[in-house]
């Protein structure tokens, strides 16, 4: 159905600015908070709007789940320094895949408090798409503190306050081509999105995990996702994890990667298992960067690149990250 030329407007703000209130609206067109209700109504009728939360009927091919935080890192060596920067991991994805000229997606949670318009001006500035960010009415916006790569200290939201965000969300999810979650989701996304999908939903699940010293550290949730990256310590973690990998893909993962940054890229999927040797100029830090070597993979595949090309891309995006 075609949309009024008032429509339009209406949904261009709420593309824009997804948290105005309807009283914003009606100031911002000089008509009335019932006008702007009456509007919002027939774009609910005509799929253009799915519910409540301005959720818009778009595909896009890549959504990222994740927190949204403002992170104080503090590094102590010879000259201590302290960096303040927009972090989190759906914001850094979604910044790392719209650098390269994807279309994104990303859902996330952000508190009642001034640190929220602060995220929505940073993300609005990456061309992300903001629809589905949800404001928290009782809590502040995530921060975290980080002294030497260590969170030190945090304030943010609980998973559950993600379940729930999730359960409002799952179209959103379903309606990609790619969906990204934060390995600290991985459970959830499992519970509330995996375990619910059919034949005509089928998004490829993507994720990442880092190993430091035990095997064990990966979980059997994963056996359910398409796309899964893990992280380890060194070299010797690298032909460990060669096995469980084998083994994730017998049960059902499309394509596991594991690396240490430093070394090695190991492939493994129905076709077989495949190296590529990383040279100095390659290396990242692979706790740090996983999730944006991630990031370079989904975009490649997103592209039809074939995956060693997806890979090398990758790495040159996890590289260039400074450590």
């Amino acid at each position: 159905m075609r949309l009024t030329s008032r429509e339009k407007e209406i949904l261009d703000i709420l593309k824009k600015e997804p948290l105005i209130s309807q009283e914003e609206l009606a100031l911002r067109f000089n008509i009335t908070r019932s006008s702007v209700a009456v509007h919002i109504s027939n774009l609910m009728k005509k799929g253009v709007i799915l519910g409540k939360g301005y959720v818009f009927n778009e595909e896009i091919p890549i959504v990222v789940i994740g927190e949204s935080s403002l992170d104080i890192q503090v590094t102590q060596n010879d000259e201590d320094k302290i960096d303040i920067f927009y972090g989190g991991f759906a914001n850094e994805v979604s910044k790392a895949l719209t650098n390269l000229g994807a279309k994104v997606k990303i859902i996330t949670l952000i508190g009642n408090d001034d640190l929220s318009t602060s995220l929505i001006e940073n993300l609005q500035k990456l061309d992300v798409d903001l629809s589905n960010i949800y404001k928290h009415q009782h809590k502040r916006s995530s921060r975290k503190i980080i002294v030497n790569n260590v969170i030190e200290f945090s304030e943010g939201f609980l998973l559950n306050d993600y379940e729930g965000l999730l359960s409002e969300r799952e179209w959103i999810a379903y309606n990609s081509e790619w969906l990204i979650i934060q390995p600290s989701f991985q459970e959830i996304g499992y519970k509330h999105l995996i375990t619910k999908n059919d034949l005509r939903m089928i998004p490829s699940y993507c994720t990442c995990v880092y190993v430091d010293n035990n095997i064990q550290e990966i979980s059997d949730i994963l056996n359910e996702y398409s796309l899964v990256i893990i992280g380890t310590k060194n070299n010797e973690m690298l032909q460990v994890n060669t096995e469980k990998g084998i083994d994730m893909v017998e049960k059902g993962v499309r394509d596991v990667i594991i690396t240490d940054g430093t070394n090695n890229i190991i492939t493994i999927n129905k076709k077989g298992v495949s190296s590529l040797p990383l040279s100095p100029n390659q290396e990242f830090n692979c706790k740090k960067q996983l999730h944006l070597f991630l990031a370079g993979i989904v975009y490649g595949l997103s592209l039809k690149f074939p995956m060693r090309q997806a890979i090398r891309m990758a790495v040159g995006l996890a590289s260039s990250i400074d450590t």
